[in-house]
């Protein structure tokens, strides 16, 4: 159904067990609430009270390898009176917590404010050590591999939410990663044409501003004046004689967005086929191209083994995994095809 400012809602319909769950599920939940709180209380050591609550380690020494015993000493970077202060009270409430302590050291990193977007207009202090690690050994001893960790809690059951996305992310559509791509795009072409070398934390805000201000292909309008009612311009008659009042704009672009949505999804269906597959089962799995990809490289690898079914959307294959050392990984159905024996293809004509 539609509303009256012409957004289509969608009608449900709510049944009698929504509203009121049966007493056996409410009795499950109290008494899983109840266990979890039991599981916080015993191990409150492992939990972080606060940002600065990080927790030590104290196995042992640790120790950093390098390959050269020259050490990295960088200038500090050029920065305002207003955000020195901010590096200065930042390294105070470090000091206080313990976190750091002074020291006279040949080695010296730069560090640099970062602006947290979740945050607002807060800033996160952060040391380039990029000099630094370029000179680090590998460590012959990493952490424990995440598909190991999986497997240990084959039989958990309470574990982080994050695990549970690990292989898959519903909550995203792409709308972010778009964002992210093209910001990132955008600041390399603004760091590639600087002829100084300007650090990115100070070039970021003005490609957000640009961004922000530029009228969108879908929308036909900036993102600011959809949010805020900014005109990417000043009008010289003092009124906005270019774009629709806000209100009438914003109904607009969501009307465009779901057009372009809905043809999108057109395009989509029309070559998609949904498909489950059952362990023992042989497929093809889509591999990933780099832009400098050769035009003739294969797009499939394979035959691969489904070994078992993970998720409603993930299977694990025995696809030796290059990063992991591993034999097998764990995949996405969307990268999966099925494998057909040549024996058994057939041209269109026979």
């Amino acid at each position: 159904m539609t509303n009256a400012q012409g957004i289509i809602v969608q009608q449900t319909q709510t049944t009698e067990d929504q509203v009121h769950p049966p007493q056996s599920v409410t009795e499950n939940k109290c008494e899983l609430r109840k266990e979890v709180k039991d599981i916080i209380k015993n191990f409150d050591s492992v939990f972080s009270k606060d940002k600065y609550d990080v927790g030590a380690l104290g196995v042992e020494p640790q120790r950093i390898v390098l390959n050269s015993d020259l050490p990295v000493s960088l200038r500090p970077y050029r920065t305002s009176p207003v955000e020195e202060q901010e590096i200065k009270s930042q390294v105070e409430k470090l000091l206080q917590a313990g976190l750091i302590k002074e020291r006279n050291s040949p080695y010296s990193s730069p560090v640099t404010l970062a602006f947290k977007l979740d945050e607002g207009k807060k800033t996160r202090l952060c040391i380039d050590f990029r000099k630094l690690n370029a000179l680090c050994k590998s460590d012959s001893e990493p952490l424990p591999l995440m598909d190991i960790l999986l497997d240990k809690l084959s039989k958990a059951k309470i574990f982080p939410l994050w695990i549970c996305l690990l292989a898959h992310h519903p909550q995203t559509n792409g709308k972010v990663e778009r964002v992210n791509q093209s910001l990132v795009t955008r600041l390399k072409c603004r760091v590639n044409s600087t002829s100084t070398k300007v650090p990115w934390t100070k070039l970021l805000e003005s490609v957000t501003n640009e961004y922000n201000l530029t009228p969108h292909s879908i929308t036909k309008y900036p993102p600011a004046y959809l949010l805020l009612g900014t005109l990417p311009y000043d009008s010289p008659i003092g009124q906005n004689s270019y774009y629709e009042p806000v209100n009438e704009a914003r109904n607009l672009a969501l009307q465009r967005t779901i057009d372009y949505y809905n043809k999108n999804k057109i395009r989509y269906d029309a070559r998609f086929v949904d498909k489950k597959f059952n362990p023992g089962d042989l497929v093809v799995y889509e591999e990933f191209h780099y832009p400098n990809t050769r035009k003739l490289s294969p797009p499939f690898s394979g035959p691969y083994e489904i070994i078992k079914q993970c998720s409603e959307v993930t299977y694990k294959i025995n696809k030796p995994n290059p990063l992991t050392k591993q034999a097998t990984q764990i995949v996405h159905i969307s990268k999966l095809r099925c494998f057909h024996p040549p024996d058994k293809l057939k041209l269109s004509h026979e």
